[in-house]
């Protein structure tokens, strides 16, 4: 896939099929992980390890980190800074050039609905990967209208601005010219 130009996201696949991409990811097209949280900080199935984040970043590839509440330490008490410092963690496993926003967003769409249920089970049928029914769960970005607001909390922990515009988007940009640029 990689080599036709194709992305390799392995944000929902299991540690050997992840092994197997990374491994054999062709110099130059690395897979990526769109949207993960680090099983370092919290242990969960849909959790990315330390080892694989690393082994992505060794490839050159990338991390967009997921805000969803419930895979986060803080689970539904997360906040927006919680998600900075998963952020923090990510860039401290494979530096500030490989770590982005993936927010695994799903605005307009009502909790509990039929359509979030399907999500939440395993390949849309299988296991439930959280708890569901009237949970409610956060997102501590809040709704795409209000992303300013991490800004702001990556600047109350003390990210430089250049930090802060990789993380935000240049990073992805940067990511996304090594897949599809020529």
């Amino acid at each position: 896939m990689a080599r036709l130009g194709i992305l390799c996201d392995l944000s929902h696949v299991g540690p050997r099929t992840c092994a197997d991409v990374i491994a054999f990811a062709p110099e130059g097209k690395p897979p990526c992980f769109s949207h993960v949280l680090p099983a370092g900080l919290l242990e969960h199935k849909r959790n990315k390890s330390d080892e694989f984040i690393r082994a992505i970043g060794a490839k050159g590839g990338f991390v967009g980190l997921s805000q969803f509440g419930p895979h986060m330490r803080g689970g539904n008490e997360s906040t927006i800074d919680d998600y900075v410092e998963a952020l923090d963690y990510v860039i401290g496993l494979i530096g500030e050039d490989l770590v982005g926003v993936g927010s695994d967003s799903s605005e307009g769409h009502e909790r509990p609905s039929e359509f979030l249920k399907w999500c939440n089970m395993d390949k849309g049928y299988a296991r439930t990967l959280t708890p569901w029914g009237a949970q409610k769960v956060v997102k501590p970005l809040g709704p795409l209208a209000e992303r300013e607001k991490l800004a702001e909390a990556m600047a109350r922990a003390g990210w430089s601005e250049e930090k802060m515009r990789k993380v935000l988007g240049e990073n992805w940009l940067a990511y996304l010219e090594k897949i599809f640029g020529e």
